[in-house]
């Protein structure tokens, strides 16, 4: 008799363990199943939680390379509005510059225009020390070495522009561009017609030259004609410069829109495989959520009548 009761004890333990095991089984499936995925842990499956895992990290990467991106075709673009506003500004300055020069002009009349001249000067220089969102110098090649990050400051007398930057620009990788650009190359290092001129000359000091010319009170007319010609073809050299730095920021936003499209499309690929790796088949699921819930149902009705029989009504 004792042996029936151990077996019976044995019977139904056994049989408590596979509904408390089904009950797990059933949680964890409703668990995968709210969450969408069917590798939760790695106990899940080994194998795919390490490609998934792998493959976030390269997602975490991608995403942090189109942040980057983003930022630097912000710059670049702020950096190229700014530099496309100076030669608009050079433009005008032109033809002050022009205007200046006649020599009928009154004395009151060519104050007029050095005033303007000179507004314009301060236009261009507070235009080469735009800031990014940051603080940052749109023109400030590999860093600005003066501590109010500011690399272009007025210093004088005599006017004169003083650089605190470190010429050069960083380069482009694989998958980004330079924040910043080097304005060192946009605004000084100008090969000068004026033979007064010792080496290189830069923008600032080309318009300086052409607004003293028109107010010293000694120059001729022959040395303020002379001096405002050597003036006005540096002055279109620093426009041809601009010019040509407007067409590298050009390429470079170019270059920033296929980067965005590679970068995008590295994405979505990487979202699609960690999909595959990881993702649910809610149907498969759904499907096989019901059976298991038919099945632990079954066995607890069954487990039920069992434990209300007895032995007479067994006899019975």
């Amino acid at each position: 008799m004792s042996l029936i009761r151990v077996a019976t004890a044995h019977s139904y333990e056994a049989t408590m363990a596979r509904i408390t095991q089904r009950g797990a089984e059933i949680n964890d499936l409703q668990e995968k199943l709210a969450a969408g995925k069917r590798v939760l842990r790695a106990s899940d499956d080994p194998v795919a939680a390490t490609l998934a895992e792998r493959e976030s990290n390269r997602l975490l990467r991608t995403e942090a390379d189109l942040r980057a991106l983003e930022r630097s075709r912000a710059n670049l673009q702020l950096a190229e509005g700014a530099v496309g506003q100076m030669s608009d500004l050079l433009g005008r300055f032109g033809e002050l510059l022009v205007q200046g020069g006649n020599s009928t002009l009154l004395p009151s009349d060519r104050r007029s225009i050095t005033l303007e001249m000179r507004g314009l000067r301060e236009q261009v220089l507070n235009l080469a020390n735009t800031q990014d969102a940051d603080g940052n110098a749109l023109l400030g090649g590999l860093g600005v070495t003066h501590p109010n990050g500011r690399p272009f400051q007025e210093t004088g007398p005599p006017a004169a522009v003083l650089s605190h930057l470190l010429p050069g620009q960083a380069a482009a990788t694989e998958v980004g561009l330079p924040n910043r650009v080097d304005g060192d190359f946009a605004l000084r290092n100008l090969a000068s017609v004026d033979p007064a001129v010792v080496g290189s000359t830069d923008l600032f000091a080309v318009m300086q030259r052409a607004i003293d010319a028109l107010e010293s009170p000694i120059l001729s007319v022959g040395d303020r004609t002379q001096a405002l010609a050597h003036a006005n073809a540096d002055l279109q050299t620093g426009q041809d410069r601009l010019l040509l730095v407007r067409g590298r920021l050009g390429e470079l936003l170019n270059r920033a829109d296929s980067l965005g499209s590679l970068l995008q499309d590295r994405s979505v690929a990487g979202q699609q495989a960690l999909s595959e790796l990881t993702d649910l088949d809610m149907v498969r699921a759904i499907s096989e959520f019901q059976n298991r819930q038919l099945g632990l149902q079954a066995a607890l009705q069954s487990y039920g009548q069992v434990q209300r029989l007895s032995l007479f009504q067994f006899i019975a």
